[in-house]
């Protein structure tokens, strides 16, 4: 959330949080964790998850995963993949893929694809070298599910260095509809900084 009143931003935060919403309490901590303030951002993503927000168990996975916890980082994408968050085990096989672990890769992503992740089988085909089924790119490019899943091939792919496969993806992704804004100073449409999202902060790293 970019804000030029971040105190502002915070008290509405606050209010959102008080009135049961899990996404605020999701933003609120997530606040707080750019502030420094890990403590209390852990205790409000807990709230949130206890209220049925799945995007903070994967957040809390982060950073269980930033202290060396891989076990429980991969408990907590379980879970959220159990609560049906979207892309909850395409992101425990990044973290796999992060660790060498190419296997364990393999295996999960096969386990997203039977559960009906459009993601898994496409990036599961470029790890093998292979490419992907028509069938497979059109259910990714299927508008109603939002740009979120390519947006997240995309920054695979740029992040394993292979970035004339992101650059064809973005057109690809074009001819189908979706659309993303340049970065200024660049010319690759919806590519930010590597390791920021397109706001401006700090990414995961899977």
């Amino acid at each position: 959330m970019m804000t030029q009143d971040p105190e502002g931003a915070e008290q509405l935060l606050r209010t959102g949080a008080a009135a049961g919403e899990g996404d605020a309490l999701v933003e609120r901590a997530r606040a707080r964790l750019r502030r420094g303030d890990r403590r209390q951002a852990e205790c409000l993503f807990r709230e949130a998850a206890n209220a049925g927000e799945t995007d903070a168990l994967i957040d809390l996975a982060d950073l269980a995963r930033r202290d060396g916890d891989h076990d429980g980082a991969e408990a907590l994408m379980r879970e959220a993949a159990d609560a049906r968050h979207p892309h909850a085990l395409v992101d425990l096989a990044l973290m796999r893929l992060h660790e060498t672990d190419r296997e364990g890769t393999e295996e999960i992503l096969r386990e997203a694809a039977d559960r009906g992740d459009v993601l898994a089988p496409v990036m599961l085909a470029w790890i093998l070298g292979e490419t992907p089924s028509e069938d497979d790119m059109d259910r990714l490019f299927d508008r109603s599910r939002g740009i979120d899943p390519v947006r997240k091939l995309m920054w695979f792919l740029f992040e394993q260095g292979d970035h004339a496969a992101a650059k064809r993806l973005v057109g690809e992704a074009a001819d189908a509809g979706i659309t993303f804004g340049r970065v200024p100073g660049t010319d690759a449409p919806g590519v930010p900084p590597a390791g920021l999202e397109p706001d401006g902060t700090e990414s995961m790293p899977w």
